[in-house]
């Protein structure tokens, strides 16, 4: 038995649904397109790619990656693809998942799509939110984060070389947890 839980219009429209071993999403060019192709997801890649997503807006390329570089890819059923299209290809119907679910959120800059993780500060509920990373930044950090765009720079925040419990950093009322 499948459940309709969205649908989400991006280049193309997503309908998600919910069956008992995950998510169909079907994708089709427009609302009058009878040609519409279906992808399974399982409930575990959509945790494992939720868990892995940091807060801050990234694009599909950015996003692919950094779990690329993270193996999470490997798990799932296209390795094929020399530039990785197919995976890609599956991510968007992921994050159409996490829309429909509400964990992520979505905007068109130009030409490209960010998704952002929804992450509120506890404090304020703002969603201006950074990841503490810790440790000595090397030179080549530092040189880098001297490169970024401000909409990059505000992704994470260095915390020092003492590791604390705190993970997120929120840009609005200095709260970390």
């Amino acid at each position: 038995m499948e459940k309709k839980l969205g649908v989400v219009k991006m280049r193309s429209v997503h309908t998600v649904f919910e069956t008992k071993d995950g998510y169909k999403v079907s994708s089709v060019k427009d609302e009058h397109d009878r040609n519409e192709r279906i992808e399974f997801i399982p409930f575990f890649v959509i945790t494992t790619v939720e868990h892995f997503l940091r807060p801050g807006p990234y694009d599909v390329e950015e996003i692919y990656n950094y779990l690329r570089a993270r193996q999470i890819t490997i798990t799932w059923d296209y390795h094929y693809g020399r530039d990785g299209s197919k995976q890609k290809f599956y991510l968007r119907k992921i994050l159409c998942v996490l829309i429909v679910l509400r964990r992520v959120q979505w905007e068109q800059v130009g030409k490209k799509y960010f998704y952002t993780l929804n992450i509120k500060c506890p404090e304020c509920k703002s969603v201006k939110i950074a990841v503490i990373q810790y440790g000595l930044p090397t030179p080549e950090l530092i040189e880098a984060m001297d490169k970024m765009e401000k909409r990059k720079k505000d992704r994470f925040i260095l915390g020092g070389c003492v590791v604390k419990p705190e993970k997120y950093f929120c840009h609005q009322c200095k709260h970390s947890w």
